[in-house]
Order: C-alpha cells, then structure tokens, then sequence
C-alpha cells in the first residue's frame, strides 16, 4: 500500500517536473521551428532530462532508478509522443564512448547537460527560480546558474548549431517538434 501511495507522489511530481520541461522546449521553439538537429543538442537534452528527474526526484525521496527511468519515459511521451523518448535515448548513445553511435563532443555536451538539469533543479527548490538552462543551450544562450559562474567550470560552447556553420556535418535525425 505505502509503495502504491509512493509512486502516486513520485507520477504527481513527474507531472510538474514534465511541466517546466514542455515550456522550455515550446519557449525554445518560438525561435527555432526545429530543434534536436545537431548531436550535441540531442546530448545535453538527455543529459540534462535524466539529471533533472534525478534531482528532483530524489529530493521527494524517490531512489528508486527504475521508477524513475519509467516517470521520465512516461514524462517524455507525454510531451511529445514518439519523440522526446527517442531523442532521449539517441542523446545517451551518442555520449557512450563504447557505443557504435558514438559522436565526439557529445559525451561534453552530455556532461554539461548533467551540470545543467542539476543546476536548474536545486535552484527551483532553494530558491524558487524557475528553470531554464535547456531554453538557454537550445538557443545558444549562456547557461546560468551558481554551477556556471564558478572559475573551476569548463567552459562549453553552448549552442553547436549557433557556432558551426558547417550545415552538411550536421544530422537531421530525431528532428523533435512536439505537438
């Protein structure tokens, strides 16, 4: 009965979490009719979803990795079906070095992605600030946030698409505009 009560919670935060994921990709897509062209952009969205979940999640008390693997694939569908799932998971095969998918700068992309849905998640829970770092790299934007203001960071170029304008290098796979 507790874990039944439990998951309830956890699908009722996933739905907020869902929440402030859907308006940072439908502000994203105000300026870019298309998003997710570039690897990199497809790296730091998982990166920063599966960090994101992980926080806030655990934060309610939720450490349960399956379960939380189910709410963010359930939270993904929600927002765009059949889409962001696949962008998800591309994004983690492209920063596995072992995987065969592999594509370089994608594994710092992912990190910075980590960096960043953590950040925006302890953020929105001490301080009530509202998320916005996935908008932000989407656009080419700097990321924001304590994480990014510390001179121990390494410093990412945010926007790969912003700065490469070398369009033949880049893959239109898992083109994601949800509905």
């Amino acid at each position: 009965m507790f874990g039944f009560r439990g998951n309830r919670k956890y699908r009722k935060s996933a739905s907020k979490i869902g929440v402030l994921i859907h308006r940072q990709i439908l502000d994203a897509l105000v300026s870019h009719k298309q998003l997710f062209q570039a690897p990199e952009e497809v790296a730091f969205t998982s990166g920063y979803l599966k960090s994101f979940f992980w926080s806030a999640l655990n934060r309610q008390g939720c450490s349960d990795m399956a379960l939380q693997q189910e709410l963010l694939r359930d939270t993904c569908n929600k927002i765009s079906p059949d889409k962001l799932w696949g962008i998800y998971e591309k994004g983690i095969a492209l920063a596995d070095p072992l995987a065969a998918s592999y594509k370089a700068g994608c594994s710092n992309a992912y990190e910075l992605g980590v960096t960043a849905g953590l950040n925006d998640s302890e953020e929105g829970a001490i301080n009530k600030v509202t998320p916005t770092n996935l908008t932000r790299y989407l656009l080419g934007k700097t990321l924001d946030g304590p994480a990014f203001i510390e001179e121990d960071v390494v410093q990412f170029t945010t926007n790969p698409v912003a700065a490469d304008e070398n369009l033949e290098s880049k893959s239109t796979d898992g083109v994601c505009v949800p509905d």
